[in-house]
């Protein structure tokens, strides 16, 4: 029964009659009042909506505060049928029970929506570990398709929904009508146990489940009693699916293959057994990612897949893709395409400095499964290089995976530092005292490659990251340092509420600048002729770099005797100028636009620090400096950016030095592009630049890497990641240039 436009109570109240879930209703309210949404969260409540209590901390002030918003309907259950009639201002609206809200809540949310995943080609993805990546390898390749166009479920999730990997009834209807309404032909849906065991997913018959893999995670009082119950809750979502894509290399997998009643169709996909409906072989791991060859039955020609995340458990994620991908047609070449672009922003992110000393990994991994996969695959491709491992625990749910994550970090990990992880109500303190129980009972042991003293606890995961740095800096070689559990999240769980907070790709990125920068001015002041009388001009990029070690460096170069000029670009660069005045560096070029009236109280500030006040436009800024150089007869230039390597002059003349190696900026990568490359290259041209900076060209040459050259020119972008040096050699711009116009003539 789908609604009119009307969207009556009345006929929503038919609905419960209908699908037998109505116990007693109280009618309160005109039947014929049209009904403007559905809420079970009172904060989300407004006039002439239906609210629905459910969950078992339900109060009855919830029901009371959704009546003072304007709620014309309250539904509840035996559970909560006390606590529901004790509400304030009950006895004024239609009061209904049901033998389940949760089951009404669903039936509500999809005749109100409209069915609008029957407009859709459905697809459903769950396992313990891998969802995200698997759906982002779908919704990618499907993609590639002409007249095609999918949808992910989260995207489409409006900003006030509570945070959860598959969403409440209402917001997954109200998610679904939006993606229908914006022409999607495909809906892509992670799906967790949790959302089946709540019912979430009600009454929804889905074209496609995939089914990944399943591992010891979620058992607590509030989660899964045991693993069992774990199972059937993942497999409840198979028996309202048209065809079953499972995973045969996983026990559970097999398992769940020869449960399912003939009546639903069941494709496998292995990358262990041939016998499979689709079968990955000759998997090579690499530190950027890993390729693999898909034989589809009954065709014999293995079709390649290369992914951009690392390990071999995103061959799995790749080969459900395909499984899932050709069944609606989309061709192997798309589909190459689609995987190759699909990596989700917090999935096996790998960022490196730009000396390719210290790599940092940044993976949602936050369960024994992931932890085991990620740090077994760096033991492959990372070979020698220590490990530390950055993460956290969430509170009051998940409690079965806490020693299981000490244990897996005690015996492939060589530092740990526990830092906060959605704390929730339990709290960090609790949960740090936890770990470090486990911690003292794995390390230490024969065999073992983590000792005690090397596992510390910072609450703050910024500070964390800054002390696996300072660490990583002092040391011989290379280093990775692993930051997992949160990924891209922008939200951290304090008690009861979500707080806003940098993702753990931000905390990298602002670290590996502050790294990168520091790094450039040692370099770059080792280069300067420390002759006494030498005098530099110097400008610091933005404020970016750390005001007391840029004081620092330069009050060294004045200890050899030279001296230094700083130019400040911005009003609010006061800490480097005052750290500057404290070490000494009294004469500080200051330049910018008298924005307000606190610029001349600054200015005069400043001069009585013996700064010397220099105004102009910023357009105009690389021209004023020159003259401020020749005029006040400094003998150099230096220009210091922190997001663009290192601009240096020579008596008047900016050039730019080359980039010490090629970067690969997370997006698409087209075949078209590919084949251009190759074209080029055998041609007879022995490299080939690639200059507007796109991911397409870096990708090209990534994978083109193993038969030839190429060079990759870009604009440093967020999250970036080097080719490894082995496979592409760099040329200076100007070379890349030449190479490109011979390659044009």
């Amino acid at each position: 029964m789908e609604l009119t436009e009307n969207h009556s109570l009345n006929e929503i109240l038919g609905l419960f009659e209908k699908e037998k879930l109505a116990v007693k209703t109280v009618t309160r309210a005109s039947v014929n009042t049209k009904i403007k949404g559905l809420a079970s969260d009172s904060r989300r409540s407004g006039k002439d909506f239906i609210f629905f209590c459910k969950g078992e901390d339900f109060r009855s002030e919830y029901a009371e505060a959704a009546i003072r918003n304007g709620a014309v309907a309250v539904v509840y259950s035996k559970h909560n049928r006390e606590k529901a009639v004790e509400a304030s201002g009950i006895n004024s609206v239609t009061s209904v029970e049901v033998t389940s809200t949760e089951k009404a809540m669903a039936v509500a949310a999809a005749a109100f929506y409209g069915y609008p995943i029957k407009q859709m080609v459905s697809i459903a993805v769950t396992g313990t570990k891998g969802k995200t990546t698997a759906v982002h390898y779908i919704s990618k390749a499907i993609d590639q398709t002409r007249n095609l166009k999918s949808g992910l479920l989260s995207d489409y999730i409006s900003g006030d929904a509570p945070r959860l990997t598959t969403p409440e009834a209402i917001d997954f209807h109200m998610a679904a009508r939006r993606a229908a309404d914006d022409g999607c032909t495909h809906l892509i849906c992670e799906i967790s146990s949790q959302a089946q065991k709540m019912l979430r997913t009600f009454g929804i018959t889905f074209n496609y489940g995939c089914f990944l893999n399943l591992g010891t995670d979620h058992i607590s009082p509030r989660e899964h009693r045991d693993m069992e119950d774990y199972y059937r809750c993942k497999a409840s979502l198979f028996a309202n699916c048209r065809t079953a894509i499972i995973n045969t290399d996983d026990v559970y997998g097999k398992r769940l293959y020869e449960e399912l009643p003939d009546n639903i169709d069941k494709i496998t996909f292995s990358v262990s057994s041939k016998n499979a409906d689709f079968y990955a072989g000759k998997i090579t791991e690499e530190r950027y990612g890993c390729d693999f060859s898909v034989y589809e039955k009954p065709l014999k020609k293995g079709n390649p897949i290369i992914t951009s995340g690392p390990g071999r458990f995103n061959a799995i994620n790749a080969l459900c893709t395909f499984a899932v991908c050709r069944q609606e047609g989309v061709s192997p070449e798309q589909i190459f395409t689609g995987i190759l672009s699909g990596r989700p922003a917090g999935r096996g992110e790998r960022l490196e400095t730009r000396d390719g000393k210290i790599t940092v990994i940044v993976d949602y991994a936050h369960n024994a499964m992931s932890f085991e996969g990620l740090l077994t695959s760096i033991e492959k491709t990372d070979k020698n290089e220590p490990v530390t491992v950055i993460f956290g625990c969430p509170g009051d749910k998940g409690l079965c995976r806490r020693e299981e994550l000490a244990r897996i970090c005690c015996e492939k990990s060589d530092a740990v530092i526990v830092s906060d992880d959605d704390g929730g109500k339990e709290g960090y303190g609790n949960i740090s005292r936890q770990m470090e129980e486990y911690f003292r009972k794995y390390a230490d042991k024969k065999g073992v490659r983590l000792k005690s003293a090397r596992v510390i606890f910072i609450e703050s995961r910024k500070k964390a990251l800054a002390a696996a740095f300072e660490s990583a800096k002092d040391r011989k070689g290379k280093s990775i340092i692993l930051m997992l559990g949160k990924g891209a999240e922008d939200k951290m769980k304090v008690g009861a509420c979500d707080k806003s907070c940098e993702s753990d790709i931000e905390i990298a990125e602002s670290e590996i600048r502050r790294y990168d920068s520091m790094k450039s001015l040692s370099e770059t002041f080792s280069k300067i002729k420390r002759k006494k009388g030498t005098r530099i001009l110097v400008k610091a990029g933005s404020g970016e770099i750390i005001a007391k070690e840029f004081a620092s460096s330069l009050s060294c170069l004045k200890r050899y005797g030279v001296e230094v000029c700083c130019v400040c670009e911005r009003m609010d660069t006061e800490l480097i100028r005052l750290d500057c005045f404290k070490e000494g560096i009294a004469s500080v070029v200051y330049s910018g636009a008298p924005e307000d009236n606190r610029f001349a109280l600054r200015l005069e500030a400043d001069m009585r620090m013996g700064v010397i006040p220099l105004v102009c436009s910023h357009d105009n800024i690389e021209n004023t400096l020159e003259t401020v150089r020749k005029m006040c007869k400094f003998d150099d230039l230096v220009y210091l950016e922190t997001e663009k390597g290192i601009l240096s002059s020579g008596i008047g003349k900016v050039k730019k030095l080359s980039f010490r190696r090629a970067e690969i900026i997370a997006g698409i990568c087209g075949k078209t592009r590919i084949c251009q490359a190759v074209n080029v290259l055998k041609s007879g041209i022995s490299e080939v630049a690639l200059l507007d900076g796109t991911s397409s060209n870096a990708l090209a040459c990534y994978v083109l890497g193993s038969g030839y050259k190429g060079t990759v020119i870009t604009e440093r972008r967020k999250r970036d990641c080097p080719i490894p040096e082995r496979k592409i050699k760099c040329a200076d711009l100007s070379d890349s240039v030449t190479q490109r116009k011979k390659t044009d003539s």
